[in-house]
C-alpha cells in the first residue's frame, strides 16, 4: 500500500542530528570521565615515581652512610678510652692489653671508614649521576683529624716517650679529639641536610599532589552531576586499589627498615614498643646489656623490664607517642636481671606506618666504659693538680730561702760564723727539697708497683734502736718521751732495713707533730702468727672517725699549719705491702692514736704466742681482724 504523506518511519534529520550531538556528549563525557579517573589514579603514582630515586637515595646511601659514621665515632671514642687507660697504668702486660684493643678499635673505625667512602665515593655518585663535593670533603676531614690525632698519640703507645714527657701534650691530645669530634658532627650534620632536602621534596609532592587532586576532585564534582553512579563505582574502586597498594608500599618499607635497623644495630639494645607500653621485639645486644633471654621480655612492659620496681622511667615512650614524629634521648641507669644496674644513652622514637603510630622503637648504648673512662681521666688531672700544687708550694720556700742566703753570702761581706749560719740555712733547706723530690718519687714508684725493696735477714732491736736514735733529738725539742718495749725474744724478719727505718721516721715524725709538748710516745715490737708486729703510739689529738678512711691517701693532711707534703703515711703504707705486711690505724680523739704495722718473720724461728696475746688483746694483731 502507498505510503502517505504524513507518514515518517525514520529519523528526522532535526532528531538524528540532536542524537548524534546527544551521542557525542556522551562520547565526550565518558572521555572525560575516563581522563579524569586515569589523572586521579596516575597523579599519585607519578608523584611516589618523583620520589623514588630521593628514597631509595636515602635508603640505601645516606642512612647506611649515617649508621656507618656513627660507628666510626664510636670506635674513636673508645680509642680515646683505650688512650686514656694507657696513660694510667704502668704495667707493661696492660698497656699490651691496652695496646691490643685500642688497634681493634682502630681497624673496626678504619673498616667503618672504607665501608663509608665506598657508599660516598663510589655509590652516590653512581646514584647522582656526578660526586657530592661537599660530603666527600667532610669525609676526608674526618680521616684527616682521625690520622692527625692517632699520630698525636702514637709515641705515647709505641713506648716512644715516658708519662712524664707525656703530660704536657695533654692539652693538645683534647684539642686534636675536639677536632675529631668536630669533624664527625660535621659530616652527620652533612647527612642531615639531604636527609632534609628529601623530606622537603616529600613534602612539596604532597602539596602538589593535593592541589591537583582537589582540582580534579572539583571537576570530577561537576561532570558526576550528569554520571554519578558510574563515576562514583570506578573512583571508589579506583581509591580502593590506590589505597592496598600504598598500604602494600608502607609495609614493604616500614619491615625493610625494620630488618636493617636490627641488622646495622648489633652493637646497641633495641626495643619495639607497642602502644600499651609492651616489648613486641629485642634484639641479642638489649637482651644480653639486661641479662634476659629474648623470649622471656616479649609482653613486659618496659618500666618492669629496664628500669626495674618502684623507679621512674625518663616517660620517653609516652613523650615518642605523644609528638608523633621526634625522636629523644637522655642518659639514664637501667636495672638487669639481676638486680645491679650500669649507665645507658637512651633514643626514642615512634614506629609509623603511614599516618599510623604503630607504637616505638627505644635503643640505648652501655656507657659503663666511657664513664669509667671519664672518671680516670678526671683522677689523673686532680692528681696531675695535686703534684703540681705540692711541688709548686712546698718548694718555692726553701728555693726562696737558699736564693736569700745565696745573695746575702754574694752582696754582704760577713764574719766567718755568720757566713757559716747562712751556708747551714741552705744545706738544710736543699736536704729539705731533696727529702720532697724523694718522697715525690716513691710515691711515683708506690702506684707503678715499681718500688726497689731489698729484703734480708734483719735483727728486730738494733733497727728500733736506730729508728729511736734518729726520732729522739726532734722529741726532746717539745719535752716528749719516747718509751720502747720489746716483748719477748724476737725473731728476724725479712725487710729491708732503709725502707723500714724510713717507715719509722714516717710514724714517729707524724707522732711528734701531733704530740703536745710534755706528751708521751711508745713504740713497741711483739711476735705475731708468722710476723713480727711494731706499734707506735702517741697521746696526740688523736683522729676523727670520718677521717680514718682517708689516714693513707696521698697529700692527704689532718689539719692545716702543721707543714709536710702528705705523703709519709702513703709511702709507709706503700713500703710495708711491698714487704708483704699489713698496716692500720686505731685512734680515739682527745687520747691518742696507734699505728701498727706487720713485718714477715724469718720461717722456722717464730715463737708460738697465742693468737690475740699481743699488746693487750689488740684487734687486727695476731690474727684477729
Amino acid at each position: 500500500m502507498p505510503r502517505s504523506q504524513g507518514d515518517n518511519s525514520g529519523p528526522t534529520p532535526l532528531a538524528e542530528t540532536e542524537n548524534r550531538r546527544s551521542e557525542r556528549a556522551t562520547h565526550a563525557l565518558l572521555a572525560f570521565l575516563v581522563v579524569l579517573l586515569l589523572a586521579l589514579g596516575l597523579v599519585p603514582v607519578q608523584l611516589s615515581k618523583r620520589l623514588t630515586p630521593f628514597a631509595d637515595l636515602v635508603g640505601e646511601i645516606y642512612e647506611p652512610a649515617q649508621e656507618l659514621a656513627w660507628q666510626f665515632h664510636v670506635a674513636q671514642v673508645r680509642a680515646f678510652s683505650r688512650v686514656q687507660a694507657f696513660q694510667q697504668t704502668q704495667s707493661a702486660v696492660e698497656r699490651r692489653r691496652i695496646r691490643d684493643a685500642y688497634e681493634n678499635e682502630r681497624a673496626t673505625a678504619a673498616a667503618r671508614f672504607q665501608e663509608l667512602q665506598q657508599l660516598l665515593e663510589v655509590r652516590l655518585p653512581e646514584q647522582l649521576g656526578q660526586p657530592d663535593e661537599q660530603l666527600e670533603l667532610r669525609l676526608t676531614e674526618l680521616w684527616d683529624r682521625a690520622e692527625d690525632w692517632h699520630l698525636h698519640h702514637l709515641p705515647l703507645l709505641a713506648g716512644d716517650i715516658g708519662l712524664q714527657e707525656w703530660l704536657p701534650r695533654v692539652g693538645t691530645e683534647q684539642s686534636h679529639y675536639d677536632g675529631l669530634l668536630n669533624a664527625s658532627q660535621r659530616l652527620n650534620e652533612a647527612f642531615g641536610e639531604r636527609v632534609a632536602a628529601y623530606r622537603s621534596q616529600v613534602a612539596q609532592s604532597d602539596a602538589l599532589q593535593q592541589r591537583i587532586t582537589s582540582g580534579l576532585v572539583i571537576a570530577g564534582l561537576f561532570a558526576a552531576l550528569l554520571a554519578i553512579a558510574a563515576v562514583g563505582l570506578v573512583a571508589g574502586r579506583l581509591r580502593r586499589l590506590a589505597r592496598e597498594a600504598d598500604g602494600r608500599r608502607g609495609d614493604a618499607v616500614l619491615a625493610r627498615r625494620e630488618t636493617d635497623a636490627v641488622l646495622r644495630a648489633t652493637a646497641d639494645g633495641v626495643l619495639g614498643m607497642d602502644l600499651d607500653g609492651r616489648c613486641t621485639f629485642i634484639n641479642r645486644a638489649a637482651a644480653e646489656m639486661l641479662g634476659r633471654p629474648p623470649r622471656s621480655v616479649l609482653g613486659m612492659d618496659l618500666d618492669e623490664l629496664a628500669f626495674g620496681d618502684g623507679v621512674d622511667s625518663p616517660h620517653l615512650f609516652r613523650k615518642a607517642l605523644d609528638s608523633g614524629n621526634a625522636s629523644f634521648t637522655t642518659d639514664a641507669e637501667l636495672q638487669r636481671k639481676d638486680g645491679s644496674w650500669f649507665p645507658a644513652k637512651i633514643s626514642c622514637r615512634p614506629m609509623i606506618d603511614g599516618r599510623e603510630v604503630r607504637g616505638a622503637v627505644l635503643s640505648f648504648v652501655d656507657l659503663t666504659e666511657i664513664r669509667e673512662a671519664e672518671s680516670a681521666l678526671r683522677e689523673a688531672v686532680r692528681a696531675r693538680d695535686e703534684i703540681v700544687g705540692v711541688v709548686s708550694h712546698d718548694l718555692r720556700n726553701p728555693v726562696g730561702t737558699i736564693y736569700i742566703a745565696a745573695d746575702l753570702l754574694l752582696e754582704v761581706p760577713l764574719p766567718e760564723d755568720k757566713r757559716r749560719e747562712q751556708l747551714v740555712v741552705i744545706k738544710r733547706q736543699a736536704k729539705h727539697m731533696e727529702e720532697l723530690i724523694r718522697d715525690l718519687l716513691d710515691i711515683s714508684r708506690i702506684e707503678t708497683g715499681t718500688l726497689p725493696v731489698h729484703p734480708t735477714p734483719s735483727p728486730v732491736g738494733p733497727m728500733m734502736e736506730d729508728a729511736l736514735a734518729q726520732a729522739r733529738s726532734l722529741a726532746s725539742q717539745k719535752g716528749i718521751v719516747i718509751e720502747q718495749h720489746v716483748e719477748g725474744v724476737l725473731p728476724h724478719v725479712n725487710a729491708d732495713r732503709n725502707r723500714v727505718l724510713q717507715v719509722f721516721s714516717n710514724l714517729l715524725g707524724n707522732a711528734i707533730k701531733f704530740t703536745p709538748e710534755g706528751g708521751r710516745i711508745r713504740i713497741r715490737s711483739a711476735t705475731g702468727d708468722g710476723e713480727v708486729v711494731f706499734e707506735v703510739a702517741d697521746t696526740g689529738v688523736g683522729i676523727p672517725p670520718e677521717q680514718i678512711d682517708r689516714i693513707f691517701d696521698r697529700f692527704w693532711q689532718l689539719s692545716e699549719g702543721h707543714g709536710g707534703a702528705g705523703l709519709g703515711l702513703s709511702i709507709a703504707k706503700g713500703i710495708v705491702e711491698a714487704h708483704q705486711g699489713r698496716i692500720w690505724v686505731e685512734s680515739t680523739p682527745g687520747e691518742g692514736t696507734r699505728f701498727l704495722f706487720t713485718l714477715p718473720a724469718i720461717a722456722g724461728t717464730v715463737p708460738q704466742v697465742p693468737s690475740g696475746a699481743l699488746f693487750g688483746g689488740v684487734p687486727g694483731v695476731g690474727g684477729v681482724q
